[in-house]
């Protein structure tokens, strides 16, 4: 939900589907001949979760959510500010891309597109591609978590370096932590879209008890 925030409405989309399709078009940059694989994660919005109250505050002050589901692509964008104000919007919104992206989308030769934690069920998975993905089915309710698991699951399908795309510091604690297990090239993509910055994560040097204490950090931190 970060890029899907971070690209916002500037394209100056008057319905859901004219966003969903500037989105699309975004998806399909990430593919190149070295790249073959592109996973999109999606945060879980649950009620009465601790996490849920951290939202609500950094909003304070901002524009006030107005409740809207998004049902189609001809569906009016009213005020993009106060769409993602609130979380049960986001997961409609999540669920309205995934939704469409499975439908639309049409698998390349050799590439493959991951969808997970956007759906009804934000336990499922879907790959373009048709392969069963339920090692990534999971009840994580930030992508933070599930990132990793994606990343796992890219090495175990072979591939020898992943490229996150997120702004997080939390994102690139987890996978420091989680490198002896990840076992491949790393590459944290932040920055601007004007001026990006990539981080070899897995060049990030610590002994293995600084390493085993950053999830207990991260637990205690957020």
């Amino acid at each position: 939900m970060a890029i899907v925030q971070s690209l916002a409405n500037r394209s100056g989309a008057k319905t859901f589907g004219e966003w969903c399709t500037n989105f699309q078009k975004f998806v399909s940059t990430q593919f190149s001949e070295t790249c073959t694989r592109v996973d999109i994660v999606f945060d879980q919005y649950l009620e009465n979760s601790i996490k849920g109250g951290t939202p609500i505050k950094r909003a304070s002050g901002k524009s006030k959510g107005i409740k809207t589901k998004v049902e189609n692509r001809d569906q009016k964008i009213a005020s993009w500010e106060r769409l993602i104000a609130l979380g049960e919007n986001k997961a409609s919104l999540a669920n309205f891309l995934c939704t469409q992206l499975a439908q639309s989308h049409h698998a390349e030769h050799n590439k493959e597109l991951i969808l997970s934690g956007g759906f009804t069920d934000p336990r499922d998975a879907w790959s373009s591609t048709g392969r069963n993905v339920s090692d990534l089915s999971s009840n994580h309710e930030e992508a933070d978590t599930r990132i990793v698991l994606h990343a796992k699951d890219a090495k175990h399908c072979g591939f020898q370096q992943a490229n996150i795309i997120c702004r997080d510091t939390d994102v690139m604690v987890l996978l420091v932590a989680h490198m002896p297990t990840l076992r491949h090239q790393v590459w944290m993509q932040t920055g601007t879209a004007k001026k990006k910055c990539y981080i070899p994560v897995h060049q990030i040097q610590l002994n293995n008890e600084e390493r085993s204490s950053l999830l207990a950090f991260h637990a205690l931190t957020g």
